[in-house]
C-alpha cells in the first residue's frame, strides 16, 4: 500500500448522522432550510469586521489494488473586510482596496492583479460551490439539514449534507457536507467527493498491463477542508499593504529588498 504526504499545487487552484434536530425532508422544504442556515453562517462571516483561523486541506483517493493517494497542505487567512491577508502551501496572498498581489515563493514570482470586489464572507472556501448546489443543482441531490442541538455540551456540529442521487447525472459531487459550530455559527469542516474517471489507455499508450489497468480504472476522491483556530485579529493597515512586497517606480512594480530575486508580473488593467 502506498502512501503520500505532499504538498500539492492542486489545493492552489482553487475538500455520522446524528437523530437529533436534523431535518430529513425531501423537496422545498429541505432545500429552504439548507439556504437559509447557509445564509446565517456566511452572513456571521459578512458581518465580522476582522477574523483569522487556519485551514488544512487533504485530498485523498479511495483504494484501488492497494493503491491510494494521500496529499495535504495547511493556510492560513487573516481577514479585515475588503482587506485579506492568506497562505496557502508556498503561496502568499494580500488584498486591499486597491490591489491584489500573489507571492509564489517556490517559483519567486510575484503575480499583480486587480482586487475582486468582495468582503469578509466571501474569502470562505468553497463557498460558491455550496451557492450553486443549491441552486443550479438542488434537484440532483438528496439533502439532509442539521440545525439544533439537544445538548451543546455533547454535540455542537450542524450540518448541511448533500448526496447525489442514484439515478442522476448532472450533479458534480458524489456527496457535499459542510459542517458548522451551531453557537458560534462558524464553519468547522468542509468536504467533498467526487470521481476521477479512467484514461483510456490502449497498450500502445501504457504497455504495462498493470499500470494500464490502474489508470483506467475510475477514482472516488475526496478533498477536505478543515477550519481551525478562529481568533479575533485586528490587525493594522500596514499588514495589508502591498508595500510588504512590491513598490511602484516609473509605472512599474518592482519587488521589495527581501524579495528582490522575485519577478513580477503585472495583470492590471
Amino acid at each position: 500500500m502506498n502512501s503520500q504526504k505532499v504538498n500539492s499545487k492542486l489545493f492552489l487552484l482553487v475538500l455520522v448522522f446524528s437523530v437529533v434536530g436534523v431535518t430529513t425532508l425531501q423537496g422545498q422544504t429541505s432545500l429552504d432550510s439548507a439556504r437559509n442556515t447557509a445564509l446565517n453562517f456566511f452572513r456571521t462571516y459578512d458581518s465580522i469586521p476582522y477574523l483569522s483561523f487556519d485551514v488544512r486541506y487533504t485530498l485523498f483517493s479511495d483504494t484501488v489494488y492497494s493503491d491510494f493517494s494521500y496529499e495535504t497542505t495547511r493556510g492560513s487567512y487573516t481577514l479585515s473586510g475588503k482587506k485579506a491577508r492568506y497562505t496557502l502551501g508556498d503561496v502568499e496572498y494580500l488584498q486591499n482596496d486597491s490591489i491584489l498581489v500573489a507571492v509564489y515563493h517556490r517559483d519567486e514570482q510575484i503575480i499583480v492583479s486587480d482586487p475582486p470586489v468582495q468582503n469578509t464572507g466571501s474569502y470562505v472556501p468553497l463557498r460558491q460551490t455550496l451557492d450553486s448546489l443549491l441552486t443550479a443543482y438542488s434537484s440532483s441531490y438528496d439533502l439532509w439539514v442539521k440545525t439544533t442541538t439537544a445538548d451543546p455540551d455533547v454535540d455542537s456540529i450542524g450540518y448541511i449534507r448533500l448526496v447525489r442521487k442514484s439515478a442522476d447525472t448532472l450533479g458534480i459531487y458524489n456527496r457535499y457536507v459542510i459542517e458548522y459550530n451551531i453557537e458560534r455559527n462558524f464553519i468547522t469542516k468542509v468536504e467533498y467527493e467526487f470521481t476521477e474517471p479512467g484514461l483510456g489507455l490502449s497498450s500502445v499508450d501504457e504497455p504495462s498491463e498493470g499500470a494500464r489497468l490502474l489508470k483506467n480504472t475510475s477514482r472516488r476522491k475526496t478533498l477536505r477542508i478543515e477550519f481551525l483556530n478562529y481568533r479575533f485579529d485586528n490587525f493594522s493597515d500596514d499588514r495589508y499593504s502591498e508595500n510588504n512586497f512590491i513598490w511602484l517606480e516609473d509605472g512599474v512594480y518592482k519587488p521589495v529588498e527581501k524579495y528582490k530575486n522575485y519577478q513580477v508580473y503585472s495583470a492590471r488593467n
